[in-house]
């Protein structure tokens, strides 16, 4: 009895020791189970938060450039203004208009209407040279032989209109064929006589002349260079062209001949133009009066002036105001340091200065607006700093300008 009872404990024992090893296993199990499904729950809330940043961030540095963005382009720049006062003053003022180009001689070409041949040469190509030299001796035997001709036809219709009544039908033919044949017997000759080839100018010949050598007719036997007078020729912009008149003063310089200033005359005013990247510039000629130590084809730069007005009352351009097509200027006083807005009246304006022809005196105070920045959407019914010639484009090297002289008043 006592050993069945033994063996059944045991049994139960037994039993339950393999379940509770069962129920451990299985906690055991579970527990790994759920340990791993947290830690995979954590890392994918860690990615989550992660990109959730990363998002955050991408958009705040959008939208930090695109404000930077608006601000730069779409936002309106307040103009930074600079009041300042100074006087009026008298002196003299310019308006000018500049050019490049090149000095080119004023030359004698030497040509025939007929062959010539050279029979003998005193003057060398790149010879010096003054007014009335012999540089070449030449001969032409079509040019005699049409001289002799017009000399025969001429003899003969003066005895037909010297045999002819004035009522007759030839009559006035004639007598318009002799004038005509005199004309050119009279241009012949003149070359004839100018077979000795002379120099009109003080310079120099440029060309070969070979002895001996048939030059046909209308080419150049040789060329004098004057050396004591130059031209140059720039090309002025159209927006220029019409304030250039014909003897209008020019100064120009060169950059071969350093600290000389050469001085001339406007001579011709080209009304033909010609067009370059959508630009129309005008040619204009300038006589040279003293030309020494200049060589042809050196570099120039030209300052026509076109305008001048000498003891005149001058402020600085940024005083001048515009409102409704009237310019004012603002007078500061010792009573009245905001200033009093003037009407006034003005004459030329270049880069620098305006002429007040009335309105204001020398001495006078006068306010001046410098503006470092501006918006192009702010709207003002007073606009400060009247809109003065500016240099350019001549299309071709051009600008406009001009200042008031040293001799002005500060």
């Amino acid at each position: 009895m006592f050993i069945t009872l033994t063996c059944t404990v045991h049994k139960t024992t037994m039993r339950c020791s393999k379940r509770f090893s069962t129920i451990t296993n299985r906690k055991s199990k579970t527990a790994y189970e759920l340990e791993a499904y947290m830690e995979k729950k954590n890392m994918i809330s860690k990615i989550k938060n992660h990109k959730l940043c990363c998002i955050v961030i991408i958009l705040a540095l959008l939208g930090g450039g695109g404000f930077g963005i608006y601000k730069f382009f779409f936002q309106k720049k307040q103009p930074q203004k600079t009041v300042q006062t100074q006087k009026a003053t008298t002196g003299t003022i310019e308006k000018t208009v500049e050019g490049s180009g090149s000095v080119k001689a004023i030359t004698q070409n030497v040509t025939f209407s007929s062959d010539v041949t050279v029979q003998s040469v005193l003057k060398k190509d790149g010879a010096a040279v003054k007014k009335g030299d012999v540089i070449a001796k030449l001969t032409s035997s079509d040019l005699e032989d049409s001289i002799t001709q017009l000399e025969s036809q001429i003899e003969t219709l003066e005895d037909t209109i010297e045999g002819s009544d004035s009522s007759d039908d030839d009559y006035a033919s004639n007598v318009r064929k002799y004038k005509d044949l005199t004309m050119k017997l009279s241009t012949l000759k003149t070359e004839r006589s100018n077979l000795t080839v002379t120099s009109k100018y003080n310079g120099i010949v440029s060309g070969t002349i070979t002895k001996g050598k048939t030059i046909s007719k209308g080419q150049s036997v040789c060329k004098v260079l004057k050396t004591s007078s130059y031209k140059v020729t720039i090309n002025v912009d159209e927006l220029d062209i019409k304030s250039v008149k014909k003897g209008q003063s020019v100064t120009v310089t060169a950059d071969a001949v350093e600290d000389k200033t050469f001085t001339g005359k406007v001579t011709k005013v080209s009304k033909v133009g010609s067009t370059s990247d959508g630009v129309a510039t005008y040619p204009v000629t300038i006589q040279l009066s003293n030309a020494a130590d200049l060589l042809p084809s050196m570099s120039v730069t030209a300052t026509i002036t076109t305008a001048k007005a000498e003891n005149a009352v001058l402020v600085p351009v940024s005083a001048i105001q515009t409102k409704d097509g009237e310019s004012y200027v603002t007078v500061v006083t010792d009573d009245n340091e905001n200033g009093t807005q003037t009407k006034v009246e003005t004459g030329i304006i270049n880069d620098t200065y305006a002429q007040i022809t009335s309105g204001v005196s020398e001495g006078d105070q006068v306010k001046t607006i410098t503006r470092s920045s501006s918006s192009s959407d702010e709207k003002s019914d007073m606009k400060g700093g009247m809109d003065a010639p500016s240099g350019g484009g001549m299309q071709g090297g051009n600008k406009q300008g001009g200042g008031m002289s040293s001799g002005g008043k500060q």
